[in-house]
């Protein structure tokens, strides 16, 4: 196994794991606190992911994408930046060594190589990392910063002055087990919270397919689209069940894109001369801040500032796991009040910035789908216009990213500045109410 090729590994790890097995491990993890063992949350170098998070992050995305965060024999807490098990010592994904383990902890058992090969993903998201648990299955940790590294890049600042950020997870968890309370007995299926150990949170792992995987890899089909649409109308379903207690509970976020309008209001349409990116041409800039102004006027007319409905907030292919049993699992909630559009567009402009002939094929089945399933009407106008305000709020992200740092950035944002006046043009074309668009060059 250990000569296996990456690609072909995580196509054997797919392939490993049976319904029942995930079953029983998901029964398992349920049951976490019925047994004499600890919860893995507890074990006592939690914080230093953060720090080993942030060195990789200073790598080019290629690299980080192949990059492991393990423990050596000693203890120490390391990363691999090339390949795994080249060093002196045996290679582990983040948890304990045997030589740290402690009565606290001993329900946690760092695996092997080998192990980790039969059993979890190559690809890892960049914040978060897999283990496996004694007698349990696997278990993820995903960690809080304070400011994202897109920010930070921004900003020139370094990654070793990022912070964690407590109240961030603390907010995970909560929204989180809402969640798992709202979608139970639904086919949409959310991980369920193990523990939380400052900004560091211990979740369930879903095994199954990443969406922005089957997006990257052009096989994401209709079908697939039918599936999301069935998704977001379960949501838009189940969400206002609790729509008192997420208005009261959650704010809307004003630094995340969940609330599009929100979003818009605190950033883009205040984007300022001194924000200006000097590597962009003149004339894209003046067209993008032409088209803030567009859609300023676009949310005043749409009247879109009335929040009438509870959303996800995040419905992106990176944030749905395509189970083996056939569900879709979502991930990432930033639940919060809004409108339904802002969820239906969010989708799809997941999909545009990767591979737009795709949302160009299918999107027009996920409408469809979405409005049998859901029994409700929300307009293509609106759900164009909120396409076109969301692609604005990522587009300003990545329009102020210094070329220096776009390495470090999924590929998709260098491919959005390369072809930066296609997609201005999608976006003029959803301000003005239409959802389809010229063939990509």
């Amino acid at each position: 196994m250990k000569d296996l090729p990456f690609g072909e590994a995580k196509k054997a790890i797919g392939r490993s794991k049976s319904p029942d097995e995930i079953r029983r491990a998901r029964d398992a993890i349920e049951h976490i606190g019925d047994t004499p063992y600890h919860v893995p949350f507890e074990f006592p170098i939690a914080s230093e992911l953060l720090e080993v998070y942030l060195q990789r992050k200073a790598l080019p995305y290629a690299t980080q994408k192949n990059a492991r965060t393990y423990l050596s024999a000693e203890g120490k807490v390391q990363y691999d930046s090339l390949a795994v098990g080249q060093d002196a010592n045996p290679t582990y994904i983040f948890g304990i060594s045997a030589e740290n383990k402690h009565s606290e902890t001993r329900g946690l058992q760092t695996p092997t190589f080998e192990e980790v090969v039969a059993h979890a993903p190559q690809e890892q998201p960049s914040v978060t990392n897999i283990i496996d648990v004694n007698n349990y299955g696997l278990v993820v940790f995903k960690a809080f910063l304070r400011e994202t590294t897109g920010a930070m890049a921004r900003k020139g600042i370094s990654r070793s002055d990022a912070q964690s950020q407590e109240d961030r997870a603390i907010k995970e968890v909560e929204q989180l087990e809402l969640l798992k309370q709202v979608l139970q007995g639904t086919d949409v299926y959310s991980p369920r919270v193990i523990g939380r150990n400052g900004a560091v949170v211990a979740m369930e792992y879903i095994q199954g397919e990443n969406m922005s995987a089957r997006t990257l890899s052009g096989q994401l089909n209709e079908e697939d689209f039918v599936k999301v649409a069935d998704v977001l109308a379960t949501l838009h379903r189940e969400l206002p069940k609790k729509a008192d207690y997420i208005r009261e509970r959650f704010e809307i976020p004003k630094e995340h894109t969940a609330n599009s309008v929100v979003c818009f209001g605190e950033k883009a349409f205040r984007l300022k001369k001194e924000d200006r990116n000097r590597e962009i041409p003149d004339n894209v800039y003046e067209r993008f801040t032409s088209l803030i102004q567009k859609a300023h006027a676009s949310i005043v007319a749409g009247g879109y500032g009335d929040f009438t409905d509870v959303i996800f907030g995040d419905v992106k292919d990176e944030n749905m796991i395509l189970m083996p049993d056939g569900k879709i699992a979502v991930l990432d909630p930033v639940l919060c009040a809004g409108r339904n559009s802002m969820d239906i567009a969010k989708f799809g402009r997941s999909i545009i910035f990767k591979k737009p002939h795709i949302y160009e094929q299918h999107f027009g089945a996920l409408l469809k789908r979405y409005r049998e399933s859901s029994q409700t009407e929300v307009s293509d106008r609106e759900i164009a216009q909120m396409l076109g305000i969301d692609m604005i709020n990522i587009m300003r992200g990545y329009l102020t990213i210094p070329a220096q740092f776009l390495t470090l950035f999924p590929p998709a944002v260098k491919s959005v500045r390369d072809r930066v006046d296609f997609y201005l043009s999608i976006v003029e074309r959803a301000l003005e109410g239409e959802l389809s668009f010229p063939s990509a060059p």
